[in-house]
C-alpha cells in the first residue's frame, strides 16, 4: 500500500515537474517559445556548433534531475518540513526518497516520457 502511494507521488513528480521542465526547455531550444527571453536564448544557441548544443541539451536533463534529487533529499532530511501524502509523512514512505528517482525501476525509468537518448 505504501509503495503505491509513493509511486503515485513519483509519477506526478516526474510527469508534472520533470517532463514539463524538460519539454519547456526543448521548446526554447527549438525556437517555438515566443516570449522575448526564450527567443533571445534560441538566437544565442543557434550560434553554437552541434556538439555544444548536444551538451547543453544533456545538461537540461541533468540539472532537472539533480534539482529533483535535492528537493527529495531536503524533504527527507529536514525535521521541520512536513510534506504529506494521503495524511502520511512522505519521508516515512521510503528509506531514501532521492533514490526513488533512479535505476530502471525508479520513477524516472518507469514514468518519464522524456528519456535522454543521446
Amino acid at each position: 500500500m505504501e509503495k503505491s502511494q509513493l509511486d503515485e507521488f513519483g509519477e506526478i513528480l516526474v510527469s508534472n515537474v520533470r517532463d514539463k521542465t524538460i519539454g519547456h526547455w526543448e521548446r526554447v531550444v527549438m525556437g517555438t517559445m515566443k516570449d522575448s527571453e526564450s527567443q533571445q536564448i534560441f538566437r544565442e544557441l543557434n550560434k553554437l556548433d552541434v556538439d555544444t548544443k548536444n551538451l547543453i541539451q544533456s545538461l537540461v536533463y541533468k540539472v532537472t534531475d539533480t534539482t529533483l534529487h535535492y528537493l527529495l533529499w531536503t524533504i527527507e532530511q529536514n525535521e521541520g518540513l512536513d510534506v504529506t501524502l494521503n495524511q502520511r509523512a512522505l519521508k516515512n514512505l521510503s528509506d531514501g526518497l532521492a533514490g526513488e528517482l533512479y535505476t530502471e525501476d525508479g520513477w524516472i525509468g518507469r514514468f518519464t516520457k522524456k528519456a535522454f537518448d543521446k
